[in-house]
């Protein structure tokens, strides 16, 4: 298992085991390899056992008194599980302290049924051996039919058999028409010690999961998956020296997921042709299906996800290459949900819909938990099946090394509640309304002894007090501000705040100016309008108008200046004088009484025209003449082509406003104001 152990792909990835090995660990690590890893989960589990007890052995010989950590990924979880609660149930000692379910189906793990039904029908109804061979290790494995939540009838070419809802275990499809799933879900809950439900107890239990808890789902119900349109070419010779040819369409592809519960939906659709002596033979094949698990479309929950779509299209394509003229994937959705979250967190109430967010901590109440796991770890976004990723593999470590982690799981930021501004230097107060949205609690004592406060606040700020669910602060100067709470795992929830300190109502104080140094007597239809207080204030300052529309010309304008603030409202306004004085443009511009052209319709949502006011009033022949739109912050927003002293432009996709259209004749400017609606 090799991983980005610093989240830098600059780095080269390590390897997790090696890690393990190495100092400062220095773990011995065994890893265990099931030749035969399809066959039933019970057998597996019984070679674990005996290599349980044949490691506890050498370490009795050895005079050890170590404890074993086992890792069970995958389907290893179930392994792990069967096995060690069938050494609990037997009295055999299996010497384990840790037991980690790494991403491991204790519900069920599901692969979609359209890519179930594409490798079926054209294994079986399409006669191709590679999709018939894969269909059959995939799907008629002993583990496979133990495991799958949705799976086909595999005895029969009839329709598959709808899927069944048990009520105490995930929903199981039925296999060859018999519960072959539920015989092994009853084999799993009955073993071990009485009321375990065939979880192992004599240890610490976590579970590292990929799927996240947010709620996110892998895809969408009912999305189309993959889609494959295959051709080859028929050619019929030459007619005056040009091929005659047709394009057939021999293949198809048409593979969905599964609908929203109780509602019906075509999952796969698929068309094959099959050379023969004789002749050709088309095999064609359509399933609508209903969704009739009521906790979801498997394919689109949250959850470690797989690309089975992705080894199917890689498999076709070989195929076809050499079958084929041309192929064409028209659809392609690379990851299902492969291991739900709540399968790997084994729900013990799994009775509701599997895309609901589970941002909170299931085993927040010992003698009530969620799950049968003692602590869990649940990435912020859907990750690959056994992905380490280095925050995983960072909550493992700590784990094996006899570290109790609390759960890690992307947190509810809204959990801390309190006022977003404080005002006036009062005492405020902050309060966590479900302590069970925590991964543990605020104030804890950590493996040395210590106890940790995990309140804290940036300078600005003052802690009157704490406790496990509240704290009270007050701040002693004025800005933003935060309020974070770290946990013992690293996870942190942050609170936002301003902060403000207005005892009296200030009065607007400053000065109001123009930037006009870079005036130009062709090009500046507005200016901005600046204000800069003299006092201090914290809260917001507003003032119109932000503008002066016509900077060039000398004027005196009124600009209104007020604060606002979310403790004490809006201040009282001012009133200051802007005094502008504009350049001198009299020699470059033309007297409004001269302007050459008209501009219409004005207001205008669509095309402006551009004409000659008075036919006997007119720019010489040879004046080069151009305009340009500018909005009232002096940004081009259009340049406009005059012809023959004509032109139309549009002003659609301009916001609602005043345009300053300059119609420029050789050196002379006309300016023409436009309102867009």
């Amino acid at each position: 298992m090799y991983y980005d152990h610093d989240n830098n792909t600059a780095t080269d990835k390590i390897s997790l085991v090696e890690k393990l090995r190495s100092a400062p660990y220095g773990f011995d690590v065994t890893l265990v390899n099931f030749p035969n890893g399809a066959d039933y989960v019970e057998r597996n589990a019984m070679a674990l056992v005996s290599l349980l007890s044949r490691e506890n052995a050498k370490l009795a010989t050895n005079g050890s008194t170590e404890k074993i950590s086992i890792i069970g990924p995958s389907m290893g979880g179930l392994v792990s599980r069967y096995a060690l609660a069938y050494m609990e149930k037997n009295g055999i000692n299996h010497n384990t302290k840790l037991w980690v379910s790494f991403d491991s189906p204790h519900l069920g793990a599901n692969i979609p049924i359209g890519a179930q039904e594409n490798l079926y029908f054209y294994g079986y109804k399409g006669r191709q051996d590679q999709a018939k061979l894969k269909f059959d290790e995939n799907f008629r494995s002993p583990a496979a039919r133990q495991m799958l939540i949705e799976q086909l009838d595999g005895k029969h070419e009839a329709s598959p058999y709808p899927t069944d809802l048990w009520s105490n275990t995930a929903p199981n499809g039925q296999n060859n028409n018999s519960p072959f799933r539920q015989q092994f879900q009853n084999n799993l809950n009955s073993n071990g010690l009485a009321g375990s439900n065939g979880y192992p107890q004599n240890l610490r239990k976590i579970a590292l999961i990929n799927g996240t808890t947010n709620g996110t789902k892998t895809n969408g119900e009912g999305n189309m998956f993959l889609e494959l349109a295959a051709f080859t070419i028929i050619k019929y010779g030459q007619i005056f020296g040009t091929s005659i040819q047709t394009k057939l369409k021999v293949a198809t592809i048409e593979d969905k997921f599964l609908s929203t519960p109780y509602s019906s939906s075509q999952t796969f659709a698929g068309k094959v042709t099959i050379k023969r002596v004789g002749g050709i033979e088309v095999q064609k094949g359509r399933v609508i299906r209903t969704n009739s698990n009521s906790r979801g479309s498997m394919d689109n929950v949250q959850g470690g996800t797989f690309n089975t779509q992705g080894i199917i299209k890689d498999e076709f394509t070989l195929a076809l290459n050499d079958a084929v003229d041309s192929q064409e994937w028209r659809a392609y959705i690379p990851n299902h949900a492969f291991i739900p979250s709540v399968s790997s967190l084994a729900f013990k109430n799994p009775n509701f819909d599997w895309s609901t967010a589970l941002n909170r901590n299931l085993v927040c109440n010992p003698n009530n938990k969620e799950i049968y796991f003692d602590s869990y770890f649940s990435p912020s976004k859907n990750e690959e099946h056994v992905f380490v990723s280095a925050e995983n593999a960072n909550w493992l470590i700590k784990e094996l090394q006899g570290i109790p982690q609390a759960p890690s799981f992307p947190l509810d930021q809204t959990v801390l509640t309190g006022p977003d501004v404080i005002c006036n230097r009062l005492n405020t107060n902050y309060t966590i309304q479900d302590i069970c949205k925590l991964p543990n609690l605020p104030i804890y004592t950590n493996q040395n002894g210590n106890v940790i406060n995990g309140w804290s606040v940036t300078p600005n700020l003052t802690i009157i007090n704490t406790s496990n669910n509240n704290i009270v602060v007050v701040a002693n100067s004025i800005g933003d501000a935060e309020i974070t709470l770290t946990f013992q795992n690293g996870l942190k929830i942050t609170k936002k705040i301003k902060l403000y300190y207005i005892p009296t109502q200030p009065i607007p104080s400053g000065q109001v100016y123009v930037d006009d140094s870079n005036l130009d007597c062709y090009h500046d239809s507005a200016i901005p309008v600046f204000f800069d207080p003299s006092n201090n204030y914290g809260g917001i300052i507003t003032y119109s108008p932000k503008i002066l529309p016509h900077p060039l010309k000398t004027q005196t304008r009124n600009v209104t200046v007020k604060y606002t603030n979310p403790c004490t409202g809006e201040f009282t306004s001012n009133i200051f004088t802007l005094y502008h004085q504009g350049p001198d443009c009299i020699n470059n511009r033309i007297s409004t009484n001269t302007n050459f052209y008209t501009i219409y319709p004005n207001p205008s949502n669509d095309i402006v025209n551009i004409e000659i006011r008075d036919a006997n009033n007119i720019p010489e022949k040879r004046a080069t003449i151009t305009g340009e739109l500018f909005d009232m912050m002096r940004q081009l927003k259009a340049k406009v082509e005059i012809n023959n002293n004509k032109a139309t432009f549009s002003v659609s996709g301009l916001n609602k406003g005043i345009y300053v259209l300059k119609i420029y004749i050789n050196d002379k400017v006309e300016s023409h104001q436009i309102a867009v609606e």
